[in-house]
């Protein structure tokens, strides 16, 4: 009996307490933090594109203190920069065509607190809904063909919207035909490449390139761009890259193609984006003749007029 009290008196040594065991305790209340994603190399590469492309959108960007220069040009709308459509004044001031609003507002923040000096919603107000009439009727004194061309543009927006392809390339090369606008050939390139006639719709993205860089605001050259690098797509890896970069696309874009080119491709791209320039692209661009360049100034407008009814009476400013 004594020897068998003997060996039941000790504790198990897993019954006791031990300050290592004490620990596991406390992990639910301290989940371990998950490891960071790791970082592939093309991500990198593609992130280092963007980040070369910037100066040179940045650059492109023209100086607040430009002297204004003033014709039709004056009543484009303030998202996709074409000839007023149906114009339409917004809470920041701007005024852009009634089918645009979503999109402007999705691109500017939404005024609030001490910024809204209004009582109620902006739409409930009218803005983005009435018409701004006094621009309405600057717009039914623009030549017929661009009017019309502004018509055929939005139908074919609105085409495109519902999957009709084909149909909307027949009402943007209606507008095209009316009065030549950049933001029609990026559109109809677009609907092209959805046709899958990439061919084509890298002609009309070169083409909305070579009239942009001449007489077009960033945003538009930017988009020219973008077009061109989604028509390359993957025919030329290191010249869509270029394109896609200098169209302001995100690095998730350009992280496909970064890992189909091999390091010497890359380095190309690379200094292509430090020198502003993509020879393989830029020297077979089309030749623009004197009406290209003239781009949508038309000698039937009165800008004296315009100005007169546009400029502050006190500044002179428009």
């Amino acid at each position: 009996m004594g020897s068998s009290s003997a060996s039941m008196a000790p504790a198990s040594p897993e019954a006791e307490p031990t300050p290592e065991l004490a620990t596991p305790a406390l992990a639910p209340a301290c989940p371990a933090v998950p490891d960071a994603p790791e970082v592939t190399p093309d991500e990198n590469e593609a992130e280092e594109l963007v980040q070369l492309a910037r100066p040179t959108l940045d650059s492109e960007v023209p100086s607040p203190n430009a002297a204004q220069s003033l014709d039709s040009r004056e009543l484009e709308c303030m998202q996709c920069e074409s000839l007023l459509f149906e114009p339409t004044t917004l809470e920041d001031g701007f005024t852009v065509c009634r089918p645009c609003v979503k999109k402007r507002r999705l691109a500017t923040p939404e005024p609030t607190g001490a910024d809204v000096p209004w009582g109620g919603t902006a739409p409930a107000l009218g803005f983005g809904s009435a018409t701004n009439v006094i621009l309405s009727d600057l717009l039914g004194r623009c030549p017929e063909a661009q009017t019309q061309a502004a018509e055929a543009r939005q139908r074919g927006n609105r085409l495109f919207g519902d999957g009709k392809y084909l149909e909307a390339c027949e009402a943007y090369s209606e507008a095209m035909s009316k009065s030549p606008d950049i933001v029609v050939l990026c559109n109809r390139s677009l609907a092209r490449l959805k046709l899958e006639d990439t061919e084509a719709a890298l002609a009309d993205a070169r083409l909305a390139v070579a009239k942009a860089s001449i007489c077009s605001g960033p945003a538009m050259l930017a988009k020219a761009w973008l077009r061109v690098g989604q028509a390359l797509g993957q025919s030329s890896a290191a010249c869509a890259a270029y394109a896609l970069a200098r169209g302001g696309a995100a690095a998730s874009d350009l992280q496909e193609l970064c890992s189909k080119m091999s390091r010497n491709d890359l380095q190309k791209v690379k200094d292509w984006l430090r020198d502003g320039r993509c020879p393989p692209i830029e020297d077979t661009l089309p030749a623009l003749d004197k009406a290209d360049k003239a781009d949508k100034a038309n000698p039937e407008f009165d800008e004296d007029w315009l100005r007169s009814q546009l400029e502050c009476p006190l500044c002179l400013g428009l």
